[in-house]
């Protein structure tokens, strides 16, 4: 059972009101060429230019993210655990791999964090998070992700694209970024299938309501 848990992204234009205004439909979602996270494999450069690398001081490659615009990046709230001190992260922007010596990649300070305040753990809700870089991107180092609208379906079994430099197998992070395509699960079943085997987990709720499930069982 492959299954992946984590934050809709409905919520995002109440939280960012026109700092997206100039990101049109049409100038979203567009890999530069046409053309393992667990079960997944090597990407090819440039299939995903809105994808982004976040790194800390003194850690290195924590998490990843998604340009959505020139000037911020949407990730995850559970990435800023050991501070939210915006000066400690740098935004690696093109490349494939999580090394800052990568050609043809570029490192972006960050202005400002704005961490869902509601995050309080792995299992609540609001774990969704932006960065506003300190200066915009030109429009030749990046493509801005597309985000769906406040009343998008999200049907189930639906084929959703997830990417990153996640484990590809048991505590060995991908040198390569990756890429899966996995369905749209209903979030009931989802909860039930966490909780199987896991009696510590009893009268938990682990899939809150501002979450997806997806993946294969």
């Amino acid at each position: 059972m492959g299954l992946r848990a984590g934050p809709i992204l409905l919520l995002l234009l109440w939280l960012l009101p026109g700092a997206h205004g100039d990101v049109l439909p049409s100038e979203c979602g567009h890999s530069k060429e046409a053309g393992r996270i667990v079960g997944g494999q090597d990407t090819q450069e440039e299939r995903w230019p809105w994808q982004v690398g976040l790194w800390l001081a003194s850690v290195g490659h924590i998490c990843g993210g998604s340009l959505i615009h020139p000037r911020w990046v949407l990730t995850a709230a559970h990435c800023f655990l050991r501070s939210e001190d915006p000066r400690l992260y740098r935004v690696k922007v093109g490349g494939l791999t999580p090394s800052l010596s990568e050609p043809h990649s570029t490192l972006v300070t960050v202005k400002r964090l704005l961490v869902h305040s509601s995050y309080r753990g792995a299992t609540t809700s609001g774990d969704i998070a932006l960065m506003e870089l300190e200066f915009p991107l030109q429009a030749s180092q990046f493509s801005p992700v597309c985000l769906p609208g406040p009343q998008t379906p999200l049907a189930i079994g639906s084929l959703c694209w997830v990417t990153g430099w996640g484990s590809t197998q048991e505590r060995a992070l991908a040198s390569v970024l990756q890429e899966v395509a996995v369905p749209l699960l209903d979030s009931n079943a989802c909860e039930l299938m966490y909780h199987l085997g896991e009696p510590s987990l009893a009268g938990q709720r682990l899939i809150q309501d501002d979450m997806i499930c997806a993946g294969s069982v």
